[in-house]
């Protein structure tokens, strides 16, 4: 599902339940009003808060493990990435990737290099 907003940045999300069945229609299709290239909202970065908390506090009715995955463009810059019930998540910008899996976190500073574990 696509989202714009009054600042032209564009977000490209999907919530999926446990199944990997595409829920974003589901808890994301309320938000905004239809516009040419998807719903457009005041800012997208409150829909993309509400597609995380999806992910951080499931519906039970959805399952218990919801993953969100997103890309988030504007004028300057772009970030994309998942986050997942059971904690998981991965974040990527042009200056840093950070992710965690099974508890351990890490940082990368731009393609892979300096990399730290948390």
């Amino acid at each position: 599902m696509r989202f714009t907003d009054n600042e032209d940045r564009i977000l490209e999300l999907h919530v999926t339940n446990w199944c990997g069945v595409d829920v974003t229609d589901r808890v994301l299709g309320d938000m905004g009003e239809p516009g040419m290239f998807g719903r457009h909202v005041s800012d997208v970065r409150e829909v993309l808060r509400r597609a995380l908390d999806f992910a951080k506090y499931p519906d039970p009715s959805l399952g218990s493990t919801i993953r969100t995955s997103y890309r988030l463009t504007d004028k300057d810059h772009t970030s994309s990435g998942w986050y997942r019930t059971d904690g998981d998540m991965f974040m990527q910008t042009s200056e840093l990737a950070l992710a965690v899996k099974d508890g351990v976190g890490s940082v990368s500073k731009g393609q892979g290099k300096n990399e730290w574990n948390l």
